[in-house]
């Protein structure tokens, strides 16, 4: 975990553990002689939450918290969602979200996905001048 000097009272506010207001954590220069336990406070207390927990805290206490996301998470992504992030395209085997626009305002029309290897005689020409 990495914070900048700045964003350590409310790192440990969110964390809500009384010692962590003695000096021993609170003075930068001592905190590195007790990071073994520093850390072993900051596993117990992500280990009881969820990502999602964490990151709503994390706005509530302007903690700027990060997640690593599975493909299913960012499906479900409400913010994601609102943007219109995800596309749906069809694929031999149905329809597929797949990350849409990498830009909004740029024009977009998503197309079909064809099946592993359709399409590789015709990128190879289009980049390389083979010809098949």
């Amino acid at each position: 975990m990495c914070a900048l000097e700045r964003q350590i009272p409310a790192l440990f506010s969110v964390v809500g553990d009384p010692e962590l207001g003695e000096p021993r954590f609170r003075d930068r220069m001592q905190r590195p002689n007790h990071d073994d336990e520093l850390q072993a406070k900051f596993y117990a207390w992500f280990a009881d939450r969820t990502k999602q927990e964490i990151l709503d805290l994390g706005a509530t206490y302007k903690v700027p918290f990060g997640a690593v996301m599975t493909p299913g998470d960012l499906l479900a992504n409400a913010s994601l969602a609102e943007r219109h992030f995800f596309d749906a395209v069809t694929t031999p085997d149905g329809v597929a979200m797949v990350p849409g626009r990498p830009f909004v305002g740029l024009p977009w029309v998503p197309g079909e996905l064809h099946g592993a290897g359709a399409d590789t005689t015709g990128v190879l020409a289009e980049w390389l001048g083979a010809r098949p």
